[in-house]
Parts: C-alpha cells; structure tokens; sequence
C-alpha cells in the first residue's frame, strides 16, 4: 500500500451496492448519463451533457495513463505511489513539502 493511505487506516467498513446513489433514485447514472432528474426546476434544463463529459474524462485517462508511467517512470522511483504521495503536496504547497516529496519520490535531483 502506498504511505498516503497505510497512514490513515478505516475507521468502518461499509459494503456497496454497485449502481446505487444515495442521492438519485437513478443510481450512478446520474454522474454519467441524463437520467432525468432536476435540481431546482429550471424550464428547459437536462443533464444531456454529462454523457460526452463522462466519455471524454474516461478517453482522457486511457491516453494519459500510458503516457504517465513511461515518462513518470523516468523520473520517480514509483511513478503509482508519487501520484498518490502527491495529494499531501496539493493540500500543502510549502517548498519543505515538495523538497520532501521530491527527495523521497524522485530517481534524481529535480526542481520542485
């Protein structure tokens, strides 16, 4: 397991039901489809473009994912653990935390 998440261990454990949503009678299409339902009833209104969008992020991912573990890999030691080490350095954009991500995560020495 990556630091980021063997320090911060569940304090439940839950069990999902896969294509529900607490929020929509719809399920997860609600995220990624028009499934039909309105927030606040605005004449006109639909959720037609969360479809393209949903497709678009998962294009996105498929021709990023390769991209970032080959050159990454050049870089940092490993590439998946960085990235999830990273959300410590976006919560704090302080140069000791970069300096410590990058001593710890690079192969070597590179500009924070």
């Amino acid at each position: 397991m990556p630091s980021t998440v063997s320090g911060c261990p569940p304090g439940s454990e839950v069990e999902i039901l896969e294509n529900t949503a607490w929020s929509c009678a719809h399920g997860v299409d609600r995220w990624r489809a028009d499934c039909g339902c309105a927030s606040g009833a605005h004449p006109g209104w639909n959720q037609a473009w969360r479809a393209p969008l949903r497709i678009s992020f998962d294009m996105l991912r498929d021709r990023l994912d390769p991209l970032y573990r080959t050159q990454a890999a050049e870089l940092l030691r490993d590439p998946r653990e960085a990235r999830e080490e990273y959300l410590r350095v976006a919560l704090d954009r302080s140069d000791a935390r970069r300096e410590q991500f990058l001593g710890r995560q690079s192969r070597r020495p590179l500009d924070p």
